[in-house]
């Protein structure tokens, strides 16, 4: 067979391809899993107005971040009506074989946009060559940790004057988060200069890469005994809570007993606490809700430790490897075991993913 026999034979494949895509609630499924460059259209892209589509693929590993490239095609026309949303799984392909007939099975990542005009996913300008800057290449990114599968959604997308008004849709998988490599990689680092692995913590990587890292504060003036003096939650939240750290503080001239108890329900008639972004300026909203000075206290699954707070001193308890599970009210609440003459200070440190 001729070579020119072969590319029309190709082409004619991925026209079929993507037309039972079509006819399928448009899941297309791609094979990415072997290689952490690659490309999802066929060569050439494929037009603006048939781009309305589902890539399905096995991640390379499933402790990858996805960088997604759109690369518009179209050396007229800007392309800024289409919204690239991200799906993972942790479910095999005979499980979930797609996401538009299984959606139970699937999970809405959250997707980073570059932030240059004209150079995001969901905003990309014509195709520009020898003018280096936004020229036609659209990105955006996403950590999908622990994913079987991963889907790549694209809606909204439209035809445009122009010609050819097509698109390159690619991927690029590295193990780790955006900017680091924690929890997913041996080592992290953040995007900001004079950092490396040895100076990062873990919160610090997602705090700098995501900023989805948390502290809420609170305090008591003369507790009684049993009185909840922080309570974190994950609120049935879509993110998971890993925690970091609590920090406890007192001004009481004799040492303070806390309870450290896991809970399984929000508590009734309470104070709601303020949760800040670690990473000042960013204005990322936390999942999780904590509270104070509870009426009817939580439920108590089990006590995990009791701290001593030394008088006038201050207590920090490494919490790293306690995970509160998105889509549940599984929490910790730091409750006073007797009554405390003074102030009593805590603070929850965590990240969210």
């Amino acid at each position: 067979m001729s070579i020119k026999a072969k590319l029309v034979r190709a082409s004619l494949g991925f026209l079929l391809l993507f037309s039972a895509a079509s006819a399928r609630a448009q899941d297309v499924r791609v094979n990415c899993s072997g290689n952490p460059t690659c490309t999802l259209t066929p060569a050439g892209g494929i037009s603006w107005a048939n781009g309305n589509l589902t890539w399905v693929f096995k991640p390379l590993n499933p402790r990858v971040s996805v960088y997604i490239f759109v690369h518009n095609l179209n050396p007229t026309s800007a392309h800024s009506s289409q919204t690239v949303q991200v799906f993972q799984s942790p479910f095999s392909q005979d499980l979930a074989p797609n996401l538009n007939g299984n959606s139970s099975s699937w999970t809405q990542d959250t997707v980073t946009q570059n932030g240059t005009t004209g150079a995001s996913c969901n905003n990309v300008v014509a195709k520009v060559e020898n003018a280096p800057g936004a020229a036609g290449l659209g990105t955006c990114y996403v950590t999908t940790m622990f994913a079987a599968q991963v889907a790549i959604r694209i809606t909204g997308a439209s035809a445009q004057s122009g010609s050819p008004d097509n698109f390159e849709l690619a991927v690029v998988q590295e193990t780790g988060t955006p900017q680091g490599q924690s929890p997913g990689g041996s080592s992290g680092s953040l995007s900001s200069t004079n950092s490396g692995p040895s100076a990062t913590s873990a919160i610090q990587v997602v705090s700098d890469g995501t900023s989805q890292a948390f502290v809420a504060e609170a305090s008591a003036v003369n507790p009684a005994a049993t009185s909840d003096l922080l309570i974190l939650s994950a609120n049935n939240g879509t993110r998971a809570l890993y925690l970091d750290k609590i920090v406890f503080s007192t001004t009481s001239t004799t040492g303070v007993l806390v309870n450290f108890v896991a809970i399984t329900n929000l508590g009734g008639t309470c104070t709601n606490g303020s949760v800040s972004n670690l990473k000042l300026g960013n204005a990322t909203a936390s999942t999780a809700i904590t509270q104070q000075g509870c009426t009817t206290h939580p439920n108590q699954a089990n006590t995990i430790i009791g701290i001593v707070i030394p008088a006038g001193g201050t207590t920090t308890v490494d919490l790293r490897g306690l995970i509160l599970p998105s889509g549940t009210l599984q929490g910790l609440n730091a409750s006073c075991v007797s009554a405390v003459t003074g102030q009593v200070f805590a603070e929850f440190f965590w990240y969210e993913k």
